[in-house]
């Protein structure tokens, strides 16, 4: 896991040069890029769009079961002027709108079976996603379970790739840590605020588990650059 320390107003900019550059070192391949939403959709703004391509499909790392679109992860992308560049040069898209009267279950098995026929489709294909974490170190839609280590196990480290669950505030769907861990090639990691600096910390402290501190997938990654204005 490598770290990167930027200044706040330019840390943005600087991640989605990364990203930008990750993107061109592998242009010669069919790519996947999926993003985590909240603060870390900004980092689309800064994009430079010339990389994309037909080549390319994009998606989200984790969803809120709710059509509501300040809620939907996927509809706030939608949102973003990056996505209608990704329509204008012909990207594919793995979509997770949810539609009126599906269900959770069914939006799950949906979401699973698009992202097993990308990698069948493209077995060498290269994965990037565009991670965030939470002031609790969660990552993607994964959320700690303390009290319950046996669950967080059954849900996220199982060998499915979409796990469903009944959050604090919504149903959610994620990708698991096993995906995280056997499929992403690389993940660049956005992390904005002083208020963060705990999670990170705990990144390093080994005497906290996987179900405590889910960010610490990280470590278990192929490939992970951790961008922050958090200086440790």
């Amino acid at each position: 896991m490598l770290l990167n320390n930027f200044p706040t107003k330019s840390l943005a900019k600087e991640t989605a040069k990364l990203l930008g550059q990750a993107i061109q070192k592998n242009q010669n391949k069919e790519i996947l890029l999926m993003f985590s939403g909240g603060s870390a959709l900004k980092v689309l703004d800064f994009i430079d769009i010339s990389l994309l391509s037909e080549r390319i499909t994009i998606s989200v790392v984790d969803e809120r079961f709710s059509m509501n679109p300040k809620v939907n992860n996927f509809c706030q992308l939608e949102q973003r002027k990056f996505f209608d560049a990704c329509l204008e040069k012909g990207c594919a898209i793995v979509g997770t709108r949810i539609h009126k009267g599906e269900t959770i279950t069914q939006a799950t098995i949906n979401f699973e079976a698009q992202l097993r026929k990308w990698r069948q489709y493209h077995k060498r294909g290269f994965i990037i996603s565009l991670l965030g974490m939470g002031e609790d170190g969660h990552t993607a839609g994964v959320l700690p379970f303390p009290e319950s280590p046996r669950l967080f196990n059954d849900l996220f480290l199982d060998p499915e790739w979409i796990a469903s669950y009944e959050g604090p505030d919504y149903l959610r769907f994620t990708t698991t840590l096993t995906f995280l861990k056997e499929q992403i090639d690389l993940a660049i990691v956005y992390v904005q605020g002083s208020k963060k600096k705990e999670a990170l910390e705990k990144l390093r402290n080994s005497g906290l588990s996987i179900q405590q501190v889910p960010a610490k997938v990280f470590q278990e990654m192929k490939e992970v650059v951790v961008c922050t204005d958090i200086k440790m």
